[in-house]
């Protein structure tokens, strides 16, 4: 399924790919309206560069995708405009996984 694809995505570096794997046509269109500001805020990351943007999990907790190393600052500064208190965590990347000892 779609997991397959994003970890093929990813190892291959295929942008692209990427963003289409994370696009959920089945339930994120619905739970889009439930989450204040969702286009907004895509939009704003968008602006800034993201490679991918999604709800992560059940929501509300949404997840954008950059190689910017300025993306967390400028998003979080277009953030503060919007009605919402938006909490922007600039998250690392685990390129090692699991290492046996």
């Amino acid at each position: 399924g779609f997991l397959a694809v994003l970890l093929r995505a990813i190892e291959q570096g295929d942008e692209e790919l990427i963003a289409a794997s994370l696009q959920d046509r089945l339930h994120q269109p619905y739970r889009e309206s439930l989450i204040p500001e969702y286009g907004k805020v895509k939009a704003a990351a968008e602006q800034c560069g993201a490679i991918a943007f999604c709800i992560s999990g059940a929501g509300p907790t949404l997840l954008a995708l950059t190689d910017e190393a300025s993306f967390a600052a400028q998003f979080a500064e277009k953030c503060k405009r919007l009605e919402h208190r938006w909490n922007i965590m600039e998250l690392a990347v685990d390129t090692e996984g699991i290492v046996a000892e």
